[in-house]
């Protein structure tokens, strides 16, 4: 009894085999042709009749778009025909959003229609913000003297905000300089630290404290560097005004603006 069984099993290992073999075989031939087999509908399709399915070794689903769309549809008219199916889904579906159970279904949305009452969402909050100014002041006033700790927060979040600008402006300030620097072949030593000293001097000649720009005591275009000794504070126009010139040439001829 036990050698029956174990030459049974042996001789059914066998036709697993082999039938696998030619059904391996048969797969590498129609993949020679750009064609793969649908055991479903019994026909060899090209790939592009598959959807794509990573989870597969060969990356294509198992069926064709066709076997695929009827199996979908036999599935989809079977459960809505069961109409308990349909009411547990609906009841689940109001507990996971937490609104109240309705017999009746609801139309599902389209990404236009929800797109657009969002929008007016917004507005109808904008309006509702102007034509209660006083009443959103009040709000934001009784949260303030009942949350005084989020003050602090709001003051620590402006204050790096702050931070935050003034450091890109004066990174934007060095990679200028640093550029200009390399396309004259000259050198650029300023670091982060110097455009911020720099910063707390006004115009070096009208003192304007806006508009503020590094000028240099002897011109990059003649071989000046970007060094604390050869650079002050000039205003945009006092700068475009003084030129190639150097300082000492300007208090020279006396042209000191």
């Amino acid at each position: 009894m036990l050698v029956s069984m174990i030459y049974a099993m042996s001789v059914w290992r066998y036709i697993i085999v082999t039938i696998s073999q030619k059904e391996r075989v048969r797969r590498e031939e129609l993949a020679t042709r750009g064609l793969k087999y649908c055991p479903k509908c019994g026909e060899a399709q090209k790939f592009a009749e598959f959807i794509h399915d990573r989870s597969r070794p060969d990356g294509l689903a198992c069926w064709c778009r066709t076997c695929t769309a009827k199996n979908g549809h036999v599935w989809y008219v079977k459960k809505r025909q069961d109409a308990k199916w349909l009411a547990n889904r609906r009841e689940r579906d109001c507990k996971i959003h937490k609104r109240e159970y309705v017999s009746h279904p609801r139309r599902k949305r389209t990404v236009a229609e929800r797109r657009l009452s969002k929008r007016h969402q917004r507005e109808y909050r904008r309006q509702w913000s102007i034509a209660n100014h006083d009443r959103v002041l009040d709000y934001y006033r009784k949260y303030r003297e009942t949350h005084p700790e989020r003050r602090e927060i709001e003051r620590v979040r402006a204050r790096e905000r702050q931070q935050t600008e003034e450091s890109y402006r004066q990174n934007r300030i060095l990679i200028s300089q640093r550029r200009r620097a390399r396309k004259r072949a000259t050198i650029c030593t300023l670091g982060q630290d110097d455009v911020k000293t720099l910063e707390q001097f006004p115009c070096m000649f009208c003192g304007a404290t806006e508009n503020l720009t590094i000028a240099h005591d002897i011109p990059i275009s003649r071989g000046g560097n970007t060094t604390r000794g050869n650079v002050f504070v000039l205003c945009m126009s006092c700068n475009c005004r003084m030129g190639t010139k150097s300082l000492a040439e300007i208090v020279e001829q006396g042209q000191l603006l």
